[in-house]
């Protein structure tokens, strides 16, 4: 197209303005020379940019209208000059503001730097509060100087305006006075009339295909894409969806079942989660669903290097995928990145085409040689179109089809209902901007459950679409999958305080399975460091002597280990059963290993209930873990009863159609390694000259606890042996338990130093010794307490159950915060107290399960971490304290503050029922831990021990709470006024004269619990015992107030 006389006098304008500029830029540079200016001034583009752009603006300006520019071109020098005291004013408040906070920010710094010197001398508030008054002092200081920078930087203003003003005044009077605006140059029509893009252009597309369309820039591709996208309408014909043209519908409605990931993709200017979630409404996740990953705040808007477009393209697809399109556009995803990084990530865009419908657009054969239908384009016209082998039959566009001749071809079966492949997102965003998920499975199953929880509503009126988009089972119509023949309801198993529980009569073969194949699909995606295992490591497991841990029972039920076996065989582990061993044994041994390991057990609750204890690599689960395989639980459940029922292992019982009677020979390396960790510890020490009976009923450890005492020294007769399974709850200890284990001690005739024994698992302790003719009972709490003193602990850590004795003598001054009930909870307290240094760390539970969470030194011996409940460890320490001291264990327990508990247990209390009472006495806000009622006026506390603000309104409810539980716990019943309440873990009653009744829901059955602590071991007993009376207990009580 020709120009006219206008445009080249523009052109030529132009060309000698770019020469002016030039040489005023190299004479500045010369003239510098003659004054004090540095040459690398103007090496700043914007420093040389400024000149260029007065100049070559005030020579068009001259051109086109000299009168004006002649009028405001005198501005000039007033619009530098306000610059300049703009920028000089901001350095001048940058400069001060400094001034004001660097004795602060140095005294903060020193203060950090030498944190652990802070912290012994314990200095922290003394610390912060000179902090804060150098902080108030600075910004008295900072205040004055920002109304300073405040008041130059708005006056220059003041100044640029006027200028402003003038322009406009003088160029709008010109424009009345002349009454026309003069347009130079022409317009050509032809700019405006352009060929049809496309040109009889017509197929169809059917529900969950793959179609591709290919040919030369320019053909046509991308305008389709554009169309569908409705970017555009066509100016003739039109474009249907489920029959109905597509601008019938909503616009924004119609986009939201179709996703388009083009060639350059737009990433947003923040982190890597805000790009991935961004526009997901109501639908966006929390911080606290999404497991953080170490990178996924990097930020990624900035412009990337090429190196980088492989991560983008990755990124730009996952954002896709998490919104679950119904129809998915690629236009040409790829060709951006190199044919390296393209192999890198070819299989994410097939594998996300899979169950849906979708377009691609490619300029690489690749990436479309496996779509069902390919369409060659070519001047805006379908030339040539089918499956690629027809193709090339054909000899269509030799020269396009030629890579591919000899290229063997697969063409996968189309499923309606194939799995959408969620797991894909997270393999895309992997390495995203360094990105590592933290837990990369939990990240997978979360996407997964956001994915599913997005498909409701997406397409308008669709059935092809959305009908597909609300089924992601695999290929099984609903009548023959195996959840349609269950003939029973499967009961999901739950998390308690430790492990998972349930009712034998719901604990069939395929609910074990499904939770352990889920797990260890869980363990194998975390990183070694964070407990992670690798497929094809061995996996150990171990069983307590319940029957159902081992053998089927009633309806088939049980049989866990069997299913255990075969998820782990499934996962692709190698199982190891190390057989009827200690929970901590199993632990142990696996922890040495860096194995995974599952305890297949009930622990301490009723005979009807069974269960199992998953292990990482490096210990126990914690409770951040617990979320992420619940998700993990669901979509395998899903899975497993989607499949065909004939080719589902399971019958309708849901018990394993070839059901394994036996397991694999069990190997001793476990309790071996157990036993010696032991004797080891205690080698050079002796417990020769101590009587003990080792009551045994049905204890997994009752064997074992009897040899190691006797390879120490100890003269032990087992007694109490008991073939039917004994639920013994170490923390909750009835009276008919303790008859019976007097019966067996009177029985014997003889005399012993103490009576020892376990629960179920063996990972919680039972003391009792002779106190003349009766035995005395010696709680957990203080069972640790005598050890970690024993061990010479520098840091010890209980949950808010346990004995407040701890508070009382030379333990308060190591004792941590204390935490929720549940060793998962205590070790994570653990871990806190070994990242602020501490060497000699240790915690216990009121049930005696003793924990350690760091080597422990001991007259030249190492007794290595293990960090989860152990019942032998704390029998040996308190059993060697009693014997070195040549003092009786009454005794010994005399030496700690006279606090006594007694703990005691309402079974079969509903769940419902229990957390309605909980609810009925919480404090109105969440933030409220701790309640301190005084005289005039009431305190609230948070977690960290910092006073909260209380209304009115907090003051009625926390008045009202006080007047409610004080109808129960009353006077009559022997209670003084209540002084403290604390909601840590259920609620904790602290009443004025020092008593204490605690209550909560047990976390692994349908139990009500209450625990006590008195001055008096008589007193502690009465209020436990008052707690579970029938038929109007405390508990009772309170029962009756919801």
């Amino acid at each position: 197209m020709a120009l006219n006389a206008q445009e080249w006098r523009l052109i030529l304008i132009g060309f000698v303005c770019s020469i002016v500029v030039g040489f005023i830029e190299r004479a500045t540079l010369h003239l510098a020379r003659y004054y004090d200016w540095e040459i690398a001034f103007f090496d700043h583009k914007i420093n040389s940019a400024t000149v260029s752009t007065i100049v070559s603006g005030l020579t068009v300006a001259i051109i086109f209208g000299w009168k004006l520019a002649l009028v405001v071109s005198p501005a000039i020098p007033i619009l530098l000059a306000c610059g300049f005291v703009a920028i000089w004013s901001v350095g001048e408040f940058e400069k001060q503001n400094g001034k004001c906070t660097r004795a602060s920010a140095a005294y903060a710094g020193e203060a950090i730097s030498a944190i652990q010197t802070v912290a012994a001398l314990t200095r922290e508030s003394e610390v912060l509060e000179y902090y804060q008054d150098s902080l108030s002092a600075s910004s008295k200081e900072g205040l004055i100087a920002q109304l300073k920078a405040s008041f130059m930087y708005s006056l220059p203003r003041t100044g640029m305006y006027p200028c402003m003003a003038l322009g406009f005044w003088y160029g709008g009077k010109r424009i009345l006075n002349d009454r026309r605006v003069i347009l130079k140059g022409t317009l050509n029509s032809e700019m405006l009339v352009s060929p049809l893009a496309l040109q009889d252009i017509s197929f169809t597309i059917p529900a969950v295909s793959s179609i591709a369309l290919v040919g030369k820039t320019g053909c046509g591709k991308s305008t389709i894409v554009s169309l569908l996208e409705r970017f555009y309408d066509p100016a003739t014909g039109a474009i249907f969806l489920d029959g109905m043209p597509i601008n019938s519908y909503n616009v924004t409605q119609y986009r939201s079942c179709i996703r388009l990931v083009n060639q350059e993709p737009t990433l947003l200017n923040g982190s890597i989660k805000m790009n991935l979630f961004a526009g997901l409404g109501s639908e966006h996740p929390s911080d606290a669903l999404i497991v953080e990953a170490d990178g996924f705040w990097d930020q990624c808007g900035q412009p990337w290097s090429p190196t980088q477009w492989a991560k983008r393209q990755r990124l730009a697809l996952a954002r896709t995928l998490i919104r679950d399109p119904a129809i998915l556009i690629l236009d040409e995803a790829t060709s951006a990145v190199s044919l390296q990084s393209e192999l890198a990530i070819q299989d994410a865009p097939e594998k996300a085409s899979q169950g849906r419908t979708t377009i691609v657009v490619a300029h690489r054969l690749s990436t479309i040689r496996n779509a069902d239908v390919i369409y060659l384009l070519d001047q805006g016209r379908i030339v040539e179109y089918g499956p690629h082998a027809e193709l090339i039959a054909r000899k269509a566009r030799a020269g396009d089809w030629r890579p591919l001749k000899t290229t063997p071809l697969t063409f996968p079966t189309k499923q309606l209902n194939q799995d959408l492949p969620a797991i894909d997102v997270v393999d895309l965003i992997a390495g995203v901007g360094g990105i590592r998920p933290y837990h990369k499975w939990d990240t997978k199953l979360f996407l997964w459950t956001l994915i599913r929880s997005l498909v409701n509503s997406k397409a308008p009126h669709s059935t092809s679409i959305s009908t597909y988009n609300r089924k992601k089972m695999p290929a099984a119509s609903t009548a023959d999958a195996l959840g349609s023949h269950l003939t029973y309801k499967p009961q999901p198993l739950k998390f308690g305080t430790s492990g998972r529980r349930g009712e034998v009569v719901h604990l069939t073969n395929l609910e074990i399975y499904t939770n352990v194949l889920a797990e260890v699909h869980y363990l194998q995606s975390l990183q070694q460091p964070e407990g992670g295992i690798e497929a094809g490591d061995d996996f150990y497991f171990a069983h307590d002597l319940r029957p159902s841990s081992t053998d089927y029972v009633e309806n088939g039920r049980g049989a866990l280990c069997q299913a255990v076996e075969q998820a782990l065989r499934d996962g692709g582990m190698r199982p190891i059963n190390l057989g009827a061993i200690p929970t901590p044994a199993l632990t142990y041994w696996a922890i040495k290993n860096s194995k995974g390991s599952i305890m297949v057990t009930g622990s301490h609750i009723p005979f009807d209930r069974n269960g199992y204890k998953l292990n990482t690599s490096k210990g126990e689960l914690l409770k951040k873990d617990e979320q992420p395989i619940n998700n993990a639980v669901e979509v395998t459940r899903e899975k497993l009863l989607a499949q065909p029922y004939t080719e589902s292992p399971f019958n309708d019982q849901g018990i394993f159609r070839n059901a394994k009677a036996g397991l694999p020979p069990a190997t001793m390396e476990g309790k071996d390694a157990y036993t010696q960790r032991f004797l080891d510890f205690f080698e050079g020490e002796t417990l020769k000259g101590m009587k003990l009976l080792a009551y045994q009923h049905s204890a997994v450890g009752r064997d074992l606890l009897v040899e190691i005492l006797q390879k120490l020294g100890a003269d032990v007769a087992p007694v109490g042996r008991s073939d039917t399974f004994v639920p013994i709850d170490t923390e909750a200890i009835n009276q008919a338990q303790l008859d019976t284990m007097q019966d067996l001690y009177s029985g014997t005739g003889g005399t012993f130093d103490a009576i020892v024994s376990t629960d179920g698992d063996s990972d919680r302790p039972l003391l009792l010794a002779p106190k003349g003719d009766k035995l005395r009972f010696f709680g957990g709490d203080l069972l640790g307490m005598i050890v970690a003193g024993f061990l010479k602990a520098d840091s010890v850590v209980v949950p808010i159950s346990s004995n407040d004795a701890i508070d009382r003598g030379p333990l308060a001054r190591i004792a941590e915060p204390k935490t929720k009930i549940g060793s998962p909870y205590v070790i994570a307290g653990m871990q806190r107290a070994v990242s602020k240094g501490r060497h000699r760390v240790c915690g216990w539970e009121a049930n005696g399960g003793f924990l350690t969470g760091s080597d422990i030194e001991r007259n030249g011996n190492v007794l290595t971490a293990l960090p989860t409940r152990d019942a032998i460890l704390p029998l040996l320490c308190a059993l060697f304290a009693s014997h070195n001291r040549q003092i009786t264990l009454p005794e010994l327990f005399a030496t700690l503050p006279h606090r006594f508990s007694r703990a005691s247990v309402i079974r079969n209390f509903p769940r419902a029922t229990s957390m309605k009472i909980i609810q009925r006495f919480s404090p109105p806000e969440v933030s409220m831990q701790q309640i301190l009622y005084q005289a005039d006026h009431i305190v609230a506390y948070d977690s960290n021990h910092a006073t909260l603000e209380t209304t009115n309104p907090h003051v009625e409810r926390l008045s009202q709470i006080r007047q409610e539980l004080q109808t129960v716990f009353s006077a009559e019943s022997g209670f003084a006024q209540i002084a403290r309440l604390d909601y840590t873990d259920g609620v904790r009653i602290i009443f004025a004269n020092s008593d204490v009744a605690h209550f909560r829901p047990s976390g692994n059955a349908n139990e009500l619990r209450i625990y006590s602590v008195a001055d008096s071991q008589e007193r502690a007993d009465v209020i436990a015992s008052q707690g579970v009376a029938e038929p109007d207990g405390l508990l009772r009580r309170l029962e009756g107030l919801v």
